[in-house]
């Protein structure tokens, strides 16, 4: 399988996180106000808490 979707520099996507973290916005506002896909955003997410908290397996 493919892997040619859409790429997102590092930037962008601390620029989604904080948006999403320190600001309070929904996954769902920024899918609607950036084109991201939602499973995206949440992927990025995932792996934010990963690296801020290795301890934690979830």
């Amino acid at each position: 399988m493919s892997k040619n979707g859409k790429r997102y520099d590092e930037q962008f996507k601390k620029d989604i996180l904080r948006l999403i973290q320190e600001e309070g916005r929904s996954v769902s506002s920024i899918v609607k106000d950036f084109g991201v896909n939602g499973q995206t955003v949440r992927n990025w997410l995932k792996a934010s808490q990963e690296r801020q908290d290795p301890d934690n397996p979830r």
